[in-house]
């Protein structure tokens, strides 16, 4: 889920507003001393608004996986109830009714958290690709092997020539691709699925890429140069701005072996 700044306005407005307008409702303030209603419906809206549009452009930035989704559902179900206890902070409350106070900014949290995760299930869905090859002519009728990954639908999202991919990362149930575009220039794309799958059907074309790290495959003809020593090697990738670690149990004679 990678949001822009726009759409993460939005969606923290939505829960600010959902919040703000279930706290209407349950009226938890009553058990609040001396409070002010306007400031509470106030503070309440700015911090849920607040804190869900920070989460938002932290987690935009990283990968989608499970510990990303954990933390989402944990900070739907925190964001309120630090709201809430904050004006409890601010204001006091009968210690006997602090369980009733409470306990609104925790039931609130429910209907988001519901609509989340049946979100996550319809885009995990979404997101099922088949990985195929298929061999093509050039026009100089030299065989040129193709990599392509369809979506459920058969769609086709993603067609490359093998010998144009650079390298495979995984990132829990993700794959990210980095290949040379019809520019010349590196692109990279990310579909669910995974690493070993992508390894059988390669070498099930005779296709020679090396599995340096239980997170990487490399395409050997990019690699530029093997760096460290025994234990802590790491490979140079051409066009890639990092290296790419290289697992002790990868037998590195034969990077040496490929390049000489």
């Amino acid at each position: 889920m990678n949001l822009n700044r726009k759409h993460s306005v939005l969606i923290a407005f939505l829960f600010s507003l959902y919040c703000t307008g279930s706290v209407f409702f349950l009226l938890p303030f009553v058990f609040l001393e001396e409070h002010s209603s306007f400031i509470s419906y106030v503070f309440l809206f700015v911090a849920v608004g607040a804190l869900s549009f920070g989460l938002l452009r932290v987690t935009s930035h990283s990968l989608l996986g499970t510990s990303k989704q954990l933390l989402v559902v944990a900070a739907i179900y925190t964001i309120p109830l630090v709201s809430g206890s904050t004006l409890l902070l601010i204001y006091s409350a009968a210690e006997n009714e602090l369980f009733l106070y409470l306990s609104t900014f925790l039931i609130l949290p429910i209907l988001p958290v519901a609509i989340y995760i049946l979100w996550l299930i319809y885009s995990d869905l979404q997101a099922r690709v088949l990985i195929t090859t298929e061999n093509r002519e050039n026009s100089d009728l030299s065989v040129e092997k193709l990599f392509r990954i369809n979506n459920d639908k058969n769609q086709v999202v993603l067609e490359i020539p093998i010998k144009r991919i650079l390298s495979c990362e995984a990132n829990d149930n993700y794959v990210i691709t980095y290949y040379m575009n019809e520019v010349n220039k590196v692109d990279k794309a990310m579909h669910r699925i995974s690493l070993k799958k992508i390894t059988e059907l390669l070498t099930k074309m005779d296709v020679e890429f090396m599995r340096v790290h239980k997170s990487f495959l490399v395409n050997p003809d990019f690699i530029v140069a093997l760096h460290g020593k025994a234990q802590s090697y790491r490979v140079e990738v051409q066009h890639l701005s990092k290296t790419v670690p290289v697992s002790r149990s990868f037998d590195v004679v034969q990077i040496k072996n490929y390049r000489s």
